[in-house]
């Protein structure tokens, strides 16, 4: 394998992987507000499918809490 082979790591999906950490963290918290963001930050950078697949789970419980509350 020459270095030519070596594969760089990709600085947005290092990027992406903290911002999959921090909304990881704030989901466990039950901030959901900040783990959506979180979560949006990290599709900018890698486009992972299953990132939206979360988003949207913190979506649809910060709709619940939203009817919630006006219930």
């Amino acid at each position: 394998v020459t270095s030519a082979d070596a594969k760089e790591p990709d600085p947005d999906r290092a990027r992406a992987n903290k911002h999959i950490e921090f909304a990881e963290l704030h989901l466990k918290a039950g901030d959901l507000a900040e783990a959506l963001v979180q979560y949006e930050k990290a599709i900018a950078l890698s486009k992972e499918p299953l990132l939206l697949y979360k988003k949207e789970i913190c979506n649809e419980k910060l709709s619940r809490e939203a009817e919630a509350i006006r219930l």
